[in-house]
């Protein structure tokens, strides 16, 4: 499991159609294979978006896939964080939309609106971590030249740690290994 070569579960098997379970608060694949998909919100992971929010996929044998979850299991403040949210600042038009405000000049947050595998944990209690590099760049909000630049991040470079317990494998080609 740790030894794959697309860390990307989701491109690496096409999981772009999702339905939705209201009950669960899930998302599972429209080809009906089983894995589970989880939007976490209101994690605090110390990401800076209004709702700091990462997505979970768990596997069919009980692997799990993190995706933007920043402030891994046992994090403390002190410790890194992985980097793996892209953000940029949104702007909300209509009332009930997030961080809207009457004027369009306050109604703005910062969004993710890219989230990065950053933890893996397999059945057996392996886990391994993607630490990412990130480039802010800034531009002008609202075409002003009187506000601060506004910043938004992208994600460029990527490391793997593996966990102390864990016992990293050669890479698997396939997907049964």
């Amino acid at each position: 499991m740790l030894g794959r070569r697309d860390p990307d579960p989701v491109a690496q098997r096409g999981l772009d159609q999702l339905v939705y379970d209201s009950a669960k608060g899930t998302f599972t694949a429209a080809d009906g294979g089983g894995d589970v998909i989880k939007h976490v919100t209101n994690s605090n992971n110390g990401t800076g978006t209004y709702n700091t929010d990462y997505w979970t996929l768990t596997e069919t044998n009980g692997d799990v896939y993190e995706f933007g979850r920043n402030e891994l299991p046992g994090w403390a403040t002190g410790k890194p964080t992985t980097n793996s949210v892209d953000t940029t600042q949104v702007y909300s038009a209509h009332s009930g939309d997030p961080c809207y405000k009457s004027t369009f000049a306050t109604s703005g947050c910062t969004t993710a609106y890219r989230w990065h595998l950053d933890y893996v944990k397999d059945v057996h209690g392996n886990a391994m971590a993607y630490y990412y590099k990130q480039d802010t760049n800034k531009y002008g909000a609202d075409n002003s030249s009187t506000r601060s630049p506004t910043s938004a991040t992208r994600t460029w470079t990527t490391s793997t740690t593996a966990s102390p317990t864990a016992t990293p494998t050669a890479p698997c080609p396939t997907r049964s290994c």
